[in-house]
């Protein structure tokens, strides 16, 4: 779920940080829980603008609303994909088309590491 940075706050916890950069030089870094281990968040240098934060690391989902499904060349067989949903076989390289969408979804983002 992607959300404005300035949107997103810790509320409790410290996370811990791993930071790579991929083949094409674009850097990353991932927080994780440090009691289970557990994905958190993600930053990217090609995408400032926005972070990725794990919907299922959520205490209240109830807003939510999948407006697409990336990835979908790698979908298993049995995964359902809704018809009014926009899906891409792979991550788009432009994410314009999905802004409006997400935009309508943001609110502030607070997660809780135990």
């Amino acid at each position: 779920m992607l959300v404005k940075p300035e949107s997103f706050a810790v509320t409790r916890g410290t996370p811990k940080l791993w930071r790579q950069i991929d083949a094409g030089g674009i850097k990353s870094a991932h927080w994780f829980c440090v009691n289970c281990g557990g994905g958190i968040v993600n930053e990217k240098s090609s995408r400032p603008d926005a972070i990725a934060v794990y919907a299922g690391t959520l205490n209240d989902t109830s807003w939510m609303r999948p407006i697409a499904h990336v990835h979908l060349r790698h979908a298993q067989a049995w995964q359902r994909i809704p018809n009014n949903t926009v899906c891409f076989e792979f991550m788009p390289s432009d994410l314009e088309a999905l802004a409006g969408k997400w935009q309508g979804l943001w609110q502030t983002v607070k997660w809780v590491t135990a």
